[in-house]
């Protein structure tokens, strides 16, 4: 995992930036993400003080031509700051990225479909509070950039249970993928499948999640 840009390539991607509906390679930014989904087309981006509703580049320079082939894989796309994880899948390598994190080629075994759910379950979350609520922003923002990614702890799928783990959480996510909204159902599903894995029982999931939602909104009234 990585910035999708260096800050100085996020500057210079952003003199190309155009509107066009019918782009094939979109732009997604922080502000353009929501759990599992893009918002391009429904949110607009924002840089330099411009807004776009459908960007995309127009043109190229020598930081489009450098991210080009990773802009063109499948990946998954972090919103670099949220109150937790923001992120969804490109499967087909169709979205381009400024002022992003990106997860890309895992190995392992781990697939980005397995990854984006486990990003997204609620203990993932509760560990980042935990891990960097020292760094949160006004309004109980953290960061997700690559650095505080990489701590985030996954388990181990080669461990007892660890295949029927990522089944599971695979056929939720794909389930999401192709409705294009996270039904609470599947959340649920991912929720479980994480939960049962760690030994984790319902009520003890339940109250990570209690205290998850009293932490954010406790950092929301001291921001």
């Amino acid at each position: 995992m990585n910035a999708l840009t260096t800050a100085s390539e996020a500057d210079d991607l952003g003199q190309l930036l155009v509107e066009n509906k019918g782009a094939s390679l979109r732009v997604a930014n922080t502000g353009t993400i929501d759990p599992y989904v893009s918002l391009w087309g429904e949110r607009p981006l924002v840089k330099q003080g411009r807004k776009f509703l459908h960007p995309a580049f127009k043109g190229s320079n020598t930081a489009l031509e450098s991210r080009k082939a990773l802009f063109k894989s499948p990946k998954i796309v972090v919103a670099k700051m949220a109150l937790r994880c923001e992120a969804f899948l490109d499967s087909d390598g169709g979205f381009a990225g400024i002022d992003v994190n990106t997860v890309y080629n895992p190995s392992g075994g781990y697939t980005l479909e397995f990854l984006i759910g486990y990003m997204h379950f609620d203990v993932a979350a509760f560990c980042h509070r935990l891990f960097f609520k020292g760094l949160a922003m006004a309004g109980g923002y953290l960061p997700f950039q690559a650095p505080h990614l990489r701590v985030l702890p996954i388990p181990d799928l080669s461990a007892a249970g660890g295949k029927d783990l990522q089944e599971r959480v695979e056929r939720a996510v794909g389930r999401i993928l192709v409705t294009g909204v996270p039904s609470e159902a599947d959340l649920a599903e991912v929720n479980a499948a994480c939960a049962e894995f760690h030994g984790l029982s319902a009520k003890e999931l339940a109250d990570i999640l209690s205290a998850l939602g009293e932490a954010t909104e406790a950092t929301e009234v001291d921001g």
